[in-house]
């Protein structure tokens, strides 16, 4: 019977169980029928067929607030490799392990053309600049991209299917719920590759040279 209170709910976690797969199933849908899904020719090693995006996604050209200035993405994006999270100031303690992953990959491969990014879930005009504030006072050198555009969001998590919920509570504040996936963006502004919550520190530091690697004798 508790069991089944749990399930109950805009706020459960059944429902947003629910609708991360109902969204998975639209967004799949959509890219067959625009055409985005293309045949992908390349001979992806079987040690990387489980991260390795295929085809990749190109991530679109559009305005953000980039380290609190204005860009674009394509500035963001190009010339490096990028590891990006979607999240959020609250999300904390959900994503702490996240977190943690990614100061790892960064003192792992701290370089010019290796970066970190986390992109803002949270568009409401209060918390512009808070999430870049709470990651630095928690010991977080992350870079940080937002907008107080929801479209904006919206449109670059369908590219990267980075699946969230934002519920509107009786108090008249929100809730932010998500995944934890990890995504890699290549020098060509492309999701290339996904890490799933459940894929450890150390597989993510071993898979990425050969992740790029493979990208330097495939493209």
């Amino acid at each position: 019977m508790a069991e089944r209170k749990r399930c109950q709910g805009l706020n459960s976690k059944c429902f947003l169980v629910t609708y991360l797969v109902i969204v998975s199933f639209l967004l799949i849908l959509w890219f067959t029928r625009s055409g985005l899904i293309q045949e992908d020719l390349r001979v992806i090693p079987a040690e990387l067929s489980a991260y390795i995006t295929s085809p990749p996604r190109h991530v679109d050209d559009i305005q953000v607030a980039y380290n609190g200035k204005r860009a674009l993405t394509h500035n963001v994006f190009n010339e490096k490799w990028t590891m990006v999270y979607f999240s959020h100031l609250n999300c904390l303690p959900a994503c702490l392990q996240v977190f943690n992953k990614l100061a790892v990959f960064q003192s792992a491969y701290a370089s010019q053309d290796v970066s970190v990014l986390l992109i803002s879930l949270d568009t409401e005009a209060s918390a512009i600049g808070k999430l870049a504030q709470g990651l630095d006072e928690k010991g977080f050198n992350f870079q940080v991209l937002e907008s107080e555009n929801e479209a904006v969001i919206e449109r670059l998590a369908k590219t990267f299917v980075a699946l969230y919920l934002k519920t509107d509570l009786s108090n008249g504040g929100y809730q932010i719920e998500q995944e934890h996936h990890l995504f890699l963006v290549d020098p060509q502004s492309r999701v290339y590759a996904v890490f799933d919550e459940q894929t450890t520190t150390s597989i993510i530091e071993s898979s990425f040279p050969a992740i790029r690697g493979f990208y330097a004798k495939s493209e």
